[in-house]
């Protein structure tokens, strides 16, 4: 440019182009060359620092870079290549031409930006050449075609009649298929104007204008809903390397983690892709519009998919979704719904059935019956109906346990144990107070009982029956402690006795009579016996430690207001208490009164009313 002495500064982006196409063997005589364009000016600075520009006449795409500090900022290689792929997408369905992007050339330039941008300099603007187009294949066929704007139509244009003398011709659909495919054409879009075309030139008639191509219309999707994507979800905390997986952990699904895509706009009629005559799909940009609205923990993060961005149950109403910190769960559950754990409250809308675990950060409301079920909760546990956990299952609660009655269970808790009817043949380590409401025939009997503070029913104890275990005042997370080891001291020492019983039975048999097997047993026995004794030593030391620990609440107060068994059991503040008849309407104190440790309940709530007095004056 300076030997042609024209002025201005070359644009390096068309220079390049014009060396990529030369290096291809194409023609760049009669390519143009224009100035680098001049710096924007201050109002196009603010507004636009960089933009995407399509020359079709070049067939290039260049990124105009107007404010080097401030596109730097917002811009990165991941972003720049979707940017250029983007635009040569709408330039192939435009033209039909194919465009190669220069990745290579794109991210050296840009890292070139990133390291010594004072080179280029800064507020000058910077053309990036991003993709160049290939030249189209018309030349290549004998017909000329124009395609519609909408790449939806192609039409032959400047026929020659004299086409028809020309040496290779043929009428046939063969020959016009590899010509209109040779122009870029699709064979799908051309297929069903063969026939027509290779008759009309059987006819030698004037093709001029006629339609040779036609693309496929996207289709829009009609009558969007929310879909519960969330339902699809897979359970990913299995363990399917166990050799033992409960079916119920695979099929909880309700519940969203953060990440989780909780929901996603679908067409009851669906919206389909189309193709335009080059065979480039279209995507449908006029689908019917859903205006979603999004409450607490959702954010949509794709164009019609919305994630979770904490943990919760997600709620689809219509056109909402939100996640809820409370759990709603409608119906029983069982082997069917599925285990429940939840980072907060629960509500159970039935029954939770054998073998079904609850586990929550928060409050749980049952509102049926919990039947051989294991219910975990950091707060209180409601139950409308009765608890029977029988064997294998357990209720355990860091606040208070509220039923209608319990029987045949194990229940634990930090707060207090409360029944409307019975509580019977129960085990139940209690860190606050025991409570049997109905003042007419509530009753509690049978099993054992410990709590730090108080015991209220009206009848305690079977008359005939089942011994009632009472413990009162003591620390509630040792006695639990205790009650656990007591457990595995029992477990292991029936091991132990069954160990021991066999190999008296090997020692019984003559030498005649014993086998290498029955040698190796009976060493492998003698083992066992000595590892079990080292344990239940072990065991035995801890819950001396233990009970030696254990403090005890001397305000501890037993109410009966009905009648009172001598069919029980009474520690209460660390003394054994002796019932010796049936009696009625009493208390049961921890420190004696007047030489007895029962008096009467009425005089039992009086020093229970002066105790509480006593403390809220301390307070």
């Amino acid at each position: 440019m300076e030997k042609q002495k024209i002025p201005g500064i070359p644009n390096v982006s068309q220079i390049k182009g014009a060396l990529l196409r030369a290096s291809t063997g194409l023609k760049v005589e009669n390519l143009s060359i224009s100035a680098k364009q001049e710096p924007p000016s201050k109002e196009d600075s603010q507004s636009k620092p960089f933009s995407m520009v399509a020359n079709k006449a070049r067939m290039e795409v260049s990124l105009v870079i107007r404010d080097l500090q401030l596109s730097l900022k917002k811009l990165n290689e991941s972003n720049i290549l979707n940017l250029v792929a983007n635009s040569v997408k709408k330039l192939e369905s435009q033209d039909g031409k194919k465009y190669h992007i220069l990745k290579n050339e794109v991210t050296t330039c840009f890292q070139a930006l990133q390291t010594s941008p004072e080179l280029l300099g800064f507020n000058l603007p910077v053309v990036i050449l991003c993709a160049v187009g290939s030249q189209s294949n018309q030349a290549n066929s004998k017909l000329t075609i124009d395609v519609s704007n909408d790449g939806m139509t192609a039409t032959l244009s400047k026929f020659s009649m004299n086409i028809y003398d020309e040496p290779g011709f043929q009428h046939s659909k063969e020959w016009f298929g590899k010509q209109l495919q040779r122009s870029g054409l699709s064979s799908t879009s051309i297929a069903p104007f063969l026939p027509e075309l290779a008759e009309s030139a059987r006819k030698r008639e004037d093709l001029n204008g006629r339609i040779v191509a036609q693309g496929t219309p996207p289709v829009n999707g009609k009558n969007p809903y929310l879909f519960e994507s969330f339902k699809e979800n897979i359970n990913t905390s299995i363990d399917y390397d166990s050799d033992t997986i409960d079916i119920r952990d695979l099929q909880q699904k309700t519940l969203c983690k953060p990440g989780t895509l909780v929901a996603e706009i679908r067409y009851h009629n669906e919206a389909k892709n189309g193709k335009d005559v080059y065979g480039k799909t279209i995507t449908p940009t006029n689908s019917e519009e859903f205006k979603v609205e999004i409450g607490e923990g959702i954010q949509m993060k794709e164009d019609g998919k919305f994630y979770a961005t904490c943990e919760g149950v997600a709620v689809i109403e219509e056109n909402t979704v939100f996640l809820s910190k409370a759990m709603i769960h409608k119906g029983d559950v069982n082997l069917r719904t599925g285990n429940i754990v939840f980072n907060g409250p629960i509500e159970i809308e039935g029954s939770v059935d054998s073998g079904a675990i609850i586990d929550a950060n928060g409050d749980v409301v049952i509102k049926g019956n919990v039947r051989g079920a294991i219910v975990k909760s950091l707060g209180s546990i409601f139950v409308k109906g009765g608890i029977v956990t029988g064997e294998n299952g357990k209720i355990v609660a860091s606040g208070d346990i509220h039923a209608e009655f319990i029987e045949n269970s194990t229940v634990h808790c930090e707060g207090n144990l409360t029944a409307k009817k019975a509580i019977i043949n129960s085990n139940a380590i209690v860190g606050g107070s025991i409570e049997v409401l109905n003042q007419e025939d509530g009753i509690l009997a049978g099993g054992s009982l410990s709590c730090r503070y108080h015991i209220r029913t009206t009848h305690l104890g079977f008359k005939r029956g089942a011994l009632t275990r009472l413990k009162l005042g003591a620390d509630w997370k040792i006695e639990k402690t205790i009650a656990i080891r007591s457990k595995r001291l029992e477990r292991l020492s029936e091991y132990q006795k069954n160990c021991r019983l066999e190999m008296r039975e090997l020692a019984a048999k003559k030498r005649s009579q014993l086998t290498r097997k029955h040698k190796e047993r009976k060493e492998q026995l003698q083992k066992r016996v000595q590892q079990a004794r080292s344990i239940i030593e072990k065991l035995e030391s801890q819950l001396e430690t233990l009970r030696l620990k254990l403090s005890f609440n001397m305000s501890s107060i037993i109410f009966v207001s009905g009648i009172l068994s001598n069919n029980i059991e009474v520690n209460i503040g660390g003394n054994s208490i002796k019932i010796p008849q049936d009696l009625a309407g009493i208390g049961i104190l921890a420190k004696k009164k007047r030489g007895s440790h029962i008096v009467a309940i009425e005089e039992a709530e009086v020093l229970l009313k002066e105790k509480e007095g006593g403390e809220k004056q301390s307070a």
